[in-house]
């Protein structure tokens, strides 16, 4: 089974009271019905510059950068509904600040990669979420002692080398994402 990096039970504290005071607010969810808002799995993020994938190395230890952010699941009625991004905003532990909370797909996704995850991955591997915006993935980056894996939660569906819910070592992650087309942005 796999395990996260762990908060502070006051960091954790200090984000779920900020998502139940945003959610009611940014969602206008402001039913009669009582519905169980729950902060569940919270996974340090990193991220995959584009420019680190066309260095020559299949060492993804050393080409991902931690951004200093977390992402917590957020649970509504038990169903993964919305994704929170978090900071600390200094050594209190109780100090933390919620910068993003957003409805979508993404909670569901990663939700699936989890269970998958725990299914099926036998070692203990330390679990990052891992994000590489120039390609619009999201995966679950799994360090393991020996390797670390890489197992894609998102991606889009003109994706022409990688698939979604695949587990890759980190060397055929790579070797298969600079196979890919990065996002094309505007340009003079």
């Amino acid at each position: 089974m796999a395990h996260v990096k762990q908060l502070q039970d006051e960091a954790l504290d200090a984000i779920a009271t900020q998502v139940g005071k945003l959610y009611p607010l940014l969602f206008n969810k402001k039913s009669q019905s009582y519905q169980l808002v729950e902060l569940a799995e919270t996974f340090e993020v990193w991220f995959l510059p584009a420019k680190s994938i066309v260095i020559d190395s299949n060492d993804l230890l050393h080409l991902a950068k931690p951004t200093e952010r977390w992402h917590s699941q957020i649970h509504i009625s038990d169903q993964p509904k919305l994704v929170a991004r978090s900071l600390s905003l200094g050594d209190d532990p109780s100090n933390w600040s919620v910068t993003e909370l957003s409805e979508g797909d993404l909670a569901e996704s990663i939700d699936q990669a989890i269970y998958w995850v725990d299914e099926n991955v036998k070692n203990d591997p330390l679990v990052h979420v891992l994000e590489i915006p120039a390609f619009y993935i999201t995966a679950l980056w799994l360090i393991g002692d020996l390797e670390s894996e890489v197992f894609i939660a998102k991606l889009p569906n003109d994706s022409q080398v990688l698939e979604r819910s695949t587990l890759y070592s980190s060397q055929d992650f790579l070797e298969a994402l600079r196979q890919e087309q990065p996002i094309i942005g505007i340009s003079d």
